[in-house]
């Protein structure tokens, strides 16, 4: 499983955000403020027009933090989040777009401080989590949990990372010596008894041991 979340990571943030964005349709971003009661609970996200990645991340479970490289930099150390939240704004249909071409010193300029934002962010953790890893894109950053459970098992987005795996080992013998009660049944019922749920981490080994062939 980790290796197959660490390839979506690298897919998912192999193109820019910026062309993320503008796929959208979206031209600007507004910022409004986060209720008060996200500020107490240290819940805080900066999407950068990336509802469909962001999606993909709820459903592993991930705590996450997307923003764009600016001068205001979110969420640096031992500070607390300003709580600001970017929301779209759609572009209207044939609305005149104005281009700015920056000059050699403007891109310079914009580059230094691109390099010192990042410089800063490598020496940051997200304040409300204790273990983080920076992921370094184009347009932004993104950081999340190292560790996080995932249908029952704790997932890690380091490779060489054997974090729980003396579990992993004991919940599979339980898992066979399940199955082998059950296909051992005389007259076993498969259509009441498919271990699909067993996989999915919510099955018990005692749990096929009351499967009987009654209808």
């Amino acid at each position: 499983m980790a290796p197959v979340l660490f390839l979506f990571l690298m897919n998912a943030f192999a193109d820019s955000l910026e062309t993320i964005w503008e796929s959208k349709g979206l031209e600007r971003v507004q910022v409004v403020r986060a209720s008060d009661e996200d500020f107490e609970n240290g819940i805080g996200i900066l999407a950068l027009g990336c509802e469909v990645i962001y999606g993909h991340f709820a459903r592993f479970g991930l705590e996450m933090h997307i923003g764009r490289t600016t001068k205001n930099v979110p969420a640096l150390a031992n500070e607390p989040f300003d709580g600001s939240i970017v929301q779209s704004v759609p572009v209207a249909e044939n609305a005149p777009v104005e281009i700015h071409k920056p000059s050699w010193r403007e891109r310079r300029e914009a580059s230094a401080e691109r390099a010192k934002n990042k410089a800063e962010l490598e020496k940051t953790r997200y304040f409300s989590l204790d273990q983080t890893q920076p992921i370094a894109v184009k347009d932004g950053f993104v950081t999340f949990t190292m560790h996080f459970k995932y249908l029952s098992s704790f997932i890690s987005y380091n490779l060489r990372d054997d974090f729980d795996i003396d579990l992993r080992i004991k919940k599979a013998g339980q898992a066979m010596g399940a199955l082998k009660h059950f296909f051992n049944n005389q007259a076993p019922y498969l259509h009441k008894a498919i271990p699909l749920n067993y996989y999915y981490g919510d099955a018990r080994p005692g749990h096929f041991e009351k499967i009987t062939t009654s209808s």
